[in-house]
């Protein structure tokens, strides 16, 4: 297998993945409503990704919209649920806040040009303008 070609491996898969289907192959899924809650996060991340799209996406939808529907049944649960979906609720992560710091330009506080001490010969100029 490892000298296959990556399009070799995915043909192989599908074809694997048919068979599967076609034998009647089911995958029961039990959960605790903690677990299946942190699955909908991660389908919520996930699905914010742009490269995400078709039937994939369509089908992770579908998987998030399921999840929240059997498990966000009370006020706090469905309040949380619908700020996944939203962006305005992103926070930024440690890592994150400190990439944006160091991008932020340092400024530095602006010295006062430092004082000419007088000439006693000359005197003060200012004061004989």
């Amino acid at each position: 297998m490892e000298a296959m070609t990556d399009a070799a491996l995915v043909q192989a898969g599908a074809e694997e993945m048919r068979a599967a289907q076609d034998a009647g192959v089911m995958l029961p899924l039990h959960l605790r409503p903690s677990s299946a809650f942190q699955l909908l996060g991660i389908l919520q991340l996930a699905l914010r990704h742009p490269g995400l799209s078709g039937a994939v996406r369509d089908f992770a939808t579908q998987l998030a919209r399921l999840i929240e529907d059997q498990i966000c049944k009370t006020p706090a649960m469905r309040e949380m649920a619908r700020r996944g979906w939203s962006k305005e609720y992103d926070r930024k992560s440690e890592q994150q806040e400190t990439q944006a710091a160091a991008a932020e330009p340092v400024r530095e506080p602006t010295k006062a040009a430092p004082k000419r001490a007088e000439d006693p010969k000359q005197g003060n100029r200012r004061a004989r303008k």
